[in-house]
C-alpha cells in the first residue's frame, strides 16, 4: 500500500511485482483520476487539505 501522501516508495520496491499491489495502485490511479486528479498524492493532498480547513473551522474528529 502507499503511504498517506500517495508515494508508492518502499512498498513498490518490496511489491510491484505481487498482484494485489498492482491492482491496488490501478484501483487508486482510477479513482482519482474519475475525482479530477491528475494523481493519487493530489488527491490525497486534497483531502488532507480538506481536513486540515474542517478542523480549522472547528470541527472536531
Amino acid at each position: 500500500h502507499e503511504d498517506f501522501t500517495g508515494q508508492y516508495s518502499k512498498s513498490f520496491l518490496a511489491y510491484s511485482r505481487t498482484a494485489w499491489f498492482r491492482e491496488e495502485v490501478s484501483m487508486n490511479q482510477e479513482e482519482a483520476a474519475s475525482l479530477g486528479f491528475r494523481t493519487v498524492p493530489d488527491l490525497k493532498k486534497a483531502v488532507a487539505r480538506g481536513i486540515r480547513e474542517y478542523v480549522e473551522k472547528g470541527g472536531f474528529l
